[in-house]
């Protein structure tokens, strides 16, 4: 019997005792048990039934097994799966990358662009009304009786602005520069792939 005082090493060895007794009876008994069932059964049954308690268990084993490989089978598919949908996603992202960096490039090349069509426009303004002051000088000039345009002083077809040069102006200029360096780079880098 177990004991109900205060835990003291006494008690610990009593009770582990009487759990020593408790398991050598079950093993006893499960011992005379089987003795009584060879008894009991005639001798052809008795390994019949080991026969049908084996293929019974055999035949567990083999359902469970045939669930473990479905199941199997099934996170196999799931995993494919995923994997094709995880390698689609991230080709994806890398189109999605590279189409909004091909936009973004194309938009500032747009803004640039326009950008260098504002400045045209603004050097074909100062071009024209240049021409047109140099066309009144002339023709004052012809009006006056000065002569032929060709006895007119060389200095008066130059543009009105040719003493100093605007910011703007240098501004356009080397933006037109820079322009046609850059087409001109894209050219040779061109050339070269080709080339190998």
């Amino acid at each position: 019997m177990l004991c109900d005082r205060p835990v003291s090493l006494v008690c610990v060895l009593l009770d582990q005792k009487y759990v020593d007794e408790l398991g050598r009876k079950a093993t006893t008994l499960s011992r005379s048990i089987q003795d009584l069932r060879i008894r009991l059964l005639p001798p052809d049954i008795a390994p019949q039934q080991t026969l049908v308690e084996e293929n019974s268990a055999y035949e567990n084993a083999m359902s469970i097994l045939d669930s473990l490989l479905t199941k199997l089978k099934e996170l196999e598919d799931v995993e494919e799966s995923l994997k094709t949908e995880q390698e689609a996603s991230l080709d994806e992202r890398h189109s999605k990358g590279s189409a909004e960096g091909i936009v973004g490039e194309i938009h500032s090349n747009e803004m640039e662009l326009e950008r260098l069509n504002t400045l045209w426009r603004r050097y074909e303004s100062f071009n024209f009304e240049g021409n047109a002051a140099r066309n009144r000088f002339k023709k004052t000039n012809s009006d006056r009786g000065f002569g032929s345009d060709h006895e007119v002083d060389a200095h008066s077809y130059l543009p009105y602005s040719t003493a100093t040069r605007t910011e703007s102006q240098t501004r356009l200029m080397y933006l037109t520069s820079a322009f046609v360096v850059y087409i001109l780079a894209l050219h040779v880098l061109v050339f070269i792939k080709i080339s190998f």
